[in-house]
Order: structure tokens, then sequence, then C-alpha cells
């Protein structure tokens, strides 16, 4: 419960999370990065970690629980609101070697961190999108809006080179943590509009092929995850239908389910004797259950 509580960003924190936030975010090998304390928001959402040996026992439990049930940040797609509250130093899914060349210690950099009082990928894609407005030009003195705010609200003197290290700094992440690209949160919502407004029987439920996580920076979190690396590309769920539709009927079955011995397959059925029609024996080697062999028929019509 200790774990679950700190990794709760709601108006709902309690507040010895942000003490153990402070106390983490101090107590680290002199070598960390990023060498700035107020740059380490959170030891599971970048890549840095505290130092163990002085750490309160509460803190010590908390991390190892952690460990033991393999946390970290995983999921199929996320909302840009969660994309935007991810901190961008030290980004856990950012490559290092591009991430630290863009920030390197220059008057940009300073300028971002301690005028612009840029921390989180939101704060970074608000100066990127100042060089978006029709009227911004590429010079010191442009006197767009957006580069005229910077200047009186953040004394900025350079807006468009803080503005363009930001978006390159977006530009970095992952296709699946850049709030600036295409995302299934874009289209997937209408496009279930689309399928329900297709039905005819009222018995018809249509699959939800919605994948986007909602909510604050808490939903992004995962226990019980593999070693095997994170997809961090963006999941192309958008429908295109390009030809006549086909009805399909898919199955899967297992004997001895359960069991040692047991032996699972799939089917795929399109009408009495097409060339389509398909049956499947679950390889050994891959779970023998009900369940993987109507999973196996689904992917295996989907790929008629």
């Amino acid at each position: 419960m200790w774990l679950k509580s700190y990794l709760d960003f709601s108006a709902d924190r309690p507040m010895w999370a942000y003490i153990a936030d402070d106390l983490m975010a101090n107590h680290v090998a002199k070598s960390c990065k990023p060498k700035h304390v107020d740059l380490r928001i959170n030891t599971f959402m970048q890549k840095w970690n505290p130092k163990m040996r002085g750490l309160p026992q509460e803190l010590k439990g908390m991390i190892n629980v952690a460990r033991k049930y393999s946390l970290r940040i995983e999921g199929l797609a996320f909302s840009r609101d969660i994309m935007r509250a991810l901190p961008m130093w030290d980004h856990i899914y950012a490559p290092a070697r591009a991430i630290s060349r863009l920030l390197y210690p220059s008057r940009i950099v300073t300028c971002l961190r301690c005028n612009h009082h840029a921390k989180l990928v939101g704060d970074f894609e608000r100066l990127a999108e100042v060089l978006k407005n029709g009227t911004h030009r590429a010079s010191a003195n442009c006197g767009c809006a957006g580069c005229k705010r910077l200047r009186d609200d953040d004394a900025c003197e350079n807006p468009h080179l803080c503005c363009t290290r930001a978006r390159d700094l977006i530009v970095c992440l992952p296709d699946k943590w850049n709030p600036m690209l295409r995302h299934p949160e874009d289209y997937e919502r209408d496009g279930m509009k689309a399928l329900e407004q297709q039905i005819i029987d009222e018995d018809e439920i249509p699959f939800d092929r919605c994948i986007t996580t909602y909510g604050d920076a808490s939903q992004v979190f995962r226990i019980f995850t593999s070693s095997t690396l994170v997809f961090n590309g963006i999941a192309p769920m958008e429908l295109c239908e390009s030809g006549p539709t086909l009805e399909v009927a898919t199955d899967g079955s297992c004997t001895n389910n359960g069991d040692a011995d047991a032996r699972a397959g799939a089917g795929v059925f399109i009408a009495v004797d097409s060339e389509l029609n398909r049956s499947v024996r679950i390889p050994e080697g891959i779970e023998q259950s009900n369940q993987t062999g109507e999973m196996i028929a689904t992917l295996t019509a989907a790929n008629l």
C-alpha cells in the first residue's frame, strides 16, 4: 500500500509522498544525473536511483517491493495529458545520448530550467508550440506574440533558441511518448461510434478497440512486467476500410485444459468449403489453453 499511495499523483496524494520525493532526490550519489535536485522528480519515472544506504526503512522497503514485483512504466497507448505529466529531464524512455547532448550545460539549457521552469514534457511542448505561430521568425528579435510573452514573463533573451531546443527534445522522445504526434487517442473514440452506428441487431456488441490509458501519471505503472524491452512505437489502431467487409467466426478449444498434457487449437470459419477457412494447432512452447486458442484464432483471422 505504501508504493500505491506514493505513486498516486491525484489531488489525494498524501503529504508524506512529497516528503519522500525530497528525501530520495537529495539522497543520491555524487555522480547522479540530473545534477540539479529540482530536476530529480520521481525515481520511478526517471532513470536516476537514490542511494539505499541511509534511506528510512519505509522507503527502502517501498523501493524493494517495486523491484520485487517488476514495477515499470508500460502500456499500449497513453493520453497526451499523461505524456505531458512525465518529467522531460532524465525521461525514463528517452535515448540517453541524444538527450544528454541537447541538455549539455549551456545558456539555453540554463534558461529552460531557471527562466522557463521547464521540467515536464508538457512544459517543453508549450515552448515548442511557439514555433508553429505563422508570424514567428527564426530570429532572436522575433516579434510574434509567443516570443513577446516569453520575454516579458520569463525574462528570456532568445525565445527562438529556447523554443527550438524544446522542440528538439520533444522530437527525441520515442513516438509513443511524443505528444506532438498522432496517437490512437485522436481517432479511436470516433471509430467506436462509427462501429456502434453500424449495428443492426440489438444483441450485437462491437469489440472495444480503444487502447488509450487516460487519467493522471499514476496510470502509467504496471507490475509483474517481463524483462523484455518495452515497445515504444505508436500502435496503429486506425480502421482503414478499403474493400468489402468479411464476416468471420473464430474460436479456440483445448483438450485437458489446465493439465500438463493440454493441447490447444484454433479455428477460423468463413463459409462452407471456403478456401479461407483455417484450423491451427497451437505449437508446443506456447501456453496450451482455451484463451490461447481464441487469441490465435483472432490473430489468424486478422491476417487473412
